[in-house]
């Protein structure tokens, strides 16, 4: 698949574990902030001419993304949502799985780095395609060394423009 870089968009950010949000009761009001600070940041590098999101579609983050640029898409129909997959059979059979399924289902594209079942090395190759395939960065990072944190090397060593949702108190 050829994807015009310069209105590439790379989604990264914490996975359930660290998502505090989702852990507790009194998150609701954390998650409808989150969620309107991901969808006026997607709104605003649509506004850029930015119109492809790359997305590893990770538990958390990164999910909430993937259907933020999903409800986008409904309003202007140049979006696209691609699933970057580290491997054949990603997926989930937890809470977050029904999510996945839905946002796999609706995206664009699917781009799968390895034809095989299960090979970790395989998601550092499918941040460096997400990179390369982007200009633009949306991620929640607290500064921790993450996959998030190699996202992040990664972007400002390829020059990318990097807005980082992260606030004190929503992550862990």
């Amino acid at each position: 698949m050829n994807i015009d870089r310069t209105r590439g968009v790379c989604i990264s950010g914490y996975g359930l574990r660290k998502l505090s949000l989702w852990l507790n009761n009194k998150a609701l009001a954390e998650y409808i902030k989150l969620r309107n600070d991901i969808q006026a940041e997607i709104n605003k590098a649509v506004e850029q001419g930015y119109d492809t999101f790359l997305c590893s579609m990770a538990r958390g983050f990164e999910l909430i993304c993937a259907h933020a640029v999903l409800e986008a898409r409904q309003k202007q129909s140049n979006i696209q949502l691609i699933c970057v997959l580290p491997f054949k059979n990603y997926s989930y059979s937890d809470e977050w799985g029904e999510l996945f399924r839905t946002a796999k289902r609706d995206a664009n594209h699917e781009i799968i780095i390895s034809e095989e079942e299960y090979n970790p090395t395989k998601y550092n190759l499918r941040n460096l395609y997400m990179i390369e395939n982007s200009s633009y960065v949306i991620c929640s990072w607290d500064g921790q060394n993450d996959v998030t944190a190699q996202i992040i090397h990664l972007a400002k060593k390829h020059g990318h423009i990097i807005h980082n949702l992260h606030r004190e108190g929503c992550l862990v």
